[in-house]
C-alpha cells in the first residue's frame, strides 16, 4: 500500500488493532471499483495482533484475521484522511453451523447520493453508524428448518404457523397431509405441487430448472410467526436468536462503505435472483434455493441478501415501524434490491415473495 502526503482529507489514517487472542494474522486488501463491480486488489499481510499501521491512504479495505486455528474472519473498513482507526475485539471460540460472525464496527447506513431517489427507496440518509459483535445467517431460513419448528408445536399452534398466502400475483401453501408436508406454489401463471423430498421442476428454464423446495427461503409467514420461530430457536441451540435488524441486515449486505448492492454499484444478471434472471419468464419466476447465486455473496459470506426471498427486518432506530421488507425478490427489479432500500410491513402480512433471516449476538466469553 503506497504511502500519502499532507493534511486533512489527503493526510494518511492511522489503524491500530488489537484484536484478541494476540498472535492473530492480520492481512488488508484494498477495494477497487470498475465498471461499478467492487473487487479486492492484493492482499498484504500485516503482522501479527496487537500492530500499528501509521499510513493507510483514504479508501475501502478488507482486513482479514487469521487465528491458530486456520479460521479467517473479515472486517471491511472505511478510512477517512488523517483520522486515527481502533479495530478491537475477541474472535469467537465457536461460530454456530450455518451462520457468519461480524466483528464490532462502523459501516454506512442509508443513501446520500440524490434526495429524490432516497425518498423513492424509504432510505435514511447517508451516516455512519455502529454495531457490537453478532452472528448472521448465511443463508435465509429454509422450509425444512421452518418445518422442524412446526413439528415441535401443538396441532393448534401449528395450525396458526403454516405457511400460507393466496392472491391474484402469487399462491403459496405448506400443509401436512397423510403422506407428510406437501408444497403448493404458484409464483405467477404456473402452479406446482411437490411432496417432502419431491423436487419442483421450472419447465422453462435453462439454469437452476430442478430445485429442492426444502431449501427455498421459507415465505408465506408473518412478521409474528418469524417471532414465534426466532424464540424457539433462540431455546434449542442458539441463544438470542432474532429477526436481524436494519444495522445488522445493512452492514452484513454492504460491509463499511456503503455500497448499493453486495457487488458493489451494479449487479448483472445471474447474480441474484430477481426478475431478470431467468428472462421475466412468467414459466420461470419463482424461488431457488438458498445459495443458489454465490456470485453475489457480501464481503462476510452472507447469501441472497439481494434476490430470492425478501427479507423481513427489524427496525434500529425506530421511525419505520416495527419492521421492513429488504433486498428484492424474485419478482421484484433491480431498483428493490438495491441494499439501502426498504418497504414497510405490517405484522400480519403474509406474501409468497417474503421470508427472513436470523441474527444472534456474539457475546465474548
Amino acid at each position: 500500500l503506497p504511502s500519502s502526503q499532507g493534511s486533512g482529507f489527503f493526510a494518511p489514517a492511522r489503524l491500530t488493532v488489537e484484536v484478541e487472542p494476540r498472535g492473530t494474522e492480520v492481512s488488508i486488501a484494498a477495494f477497487a471499483t470498475t465498471a461499478g463491480r467492487t473487487h479486492l486488489l492484493e492482499t498484504r499481510r500485516l503482522g501479527k495482533s496487537p500492530l500499528t499501521l501509521g499510513d493507510l491512504p483514504a479508501g475501502s479495505y478488507l482486513l482479514t484475521f487469521r487465528d491458530s486455528f486456520a479460521r479467517e474472519f473479515s472486517l471491511p473498513v472505511l478510512a477517512h484522511g488523517g483520522e486515527g482507526i481502533s479495530v478491537a475485539f475477541r474472535l469467537p471460540r465457536a461460530v454456530p453451523d450455518g451462520y457468519v460472525f461480524v466483528p464490532p464496527g462502523r459501516f454506512i447506513v442509508g443513501f446520500g447520493d440524490n434526495d429524490a431517489m432516497r425518498h423513492a427507496l424509504n432510505a435514511p440518509p447517508a451516516h455512519e453508524a455502529t454495531t457490537g459483535p453478532y452472528f448472521i445467517a448465511r443463508h435465509e431460513v429454509t422450509f425444512e428448518q421452518y418445518v422442524s419448528f412446526l413439528d415441535n408445536l401443538s396441532d393448534h399452534e401449528q395450525s396458526q404457523r403454516l405457511p400460507l398466502h393466496k392472491s391474484n400475483r402469487a399462491s403459496l401453501e405448506l400443509r401436512k397431509g397423510n403422506a407428510g408436508w406437501e408444497l403448493t406454489l404458484q409464483p405467477t401463471v404456473h402452479a406446482y405441487r411437490a411432496s417432502w423430498g419431491e423436487p419442483i421442476r421450472y419447465p422453462k428454464r435453462l439454469a437452476h430448472a430442478v430445485q429442492d423446495w426444502r431449501k427455498f427461503p421459507v415465505a408465506a409467514i408473518s412478521l409474528r410467526d418469524a417471532e414465534a420461530y426466532v424464540s424457539w430457536l433462540s431455546t434449542h441451540g442458539l441463544p438470542g436468536a432474532h429477526i436481524c435488524n436494519d444495522y445488522e441486515w445493512e452492514r452484513a449486505g454492504r460491509g463499511a462503505d456503503g455500497r448499493s448492492f453486495t457487488t458493489g454499484d451494479r449487479l448483472d444478471v445471474g447474480q441474484a435472483n430477481i426478475d431478470q434472471t431467468y428472462g421475466r419468464d412468467s414459466a420461470s419466476f419463482g424461488p431457488d434455493e438458498v445459495g443458489s447465486h454465490p456470485e453475489s455473496a457480501s464481503i462476510f459470506g452472507v447469501q441472497d441478501l439481494v434476490g430470492n426471498a425478501m427479507e423481513m427486518v427489524a427496525s434500529a432506530g425506530g421511525g419505520f415501524g416495527a419492521a421492513s421488507l429488504r433486498g428484492g425478490s424474485w419478482y421484484y427489479d433491480e431498483w428493490s434490491a438495491r441494499l439501502p432500500a426498504r418497504w414497510p410491513l405490517d405484522a400480519t402480512t403474509r406474501s409468497a415473495m417474503v421470508g427472513f433471516r436470523v441474527c444472534a449476538p456474539a457475546v465474548a466469553p
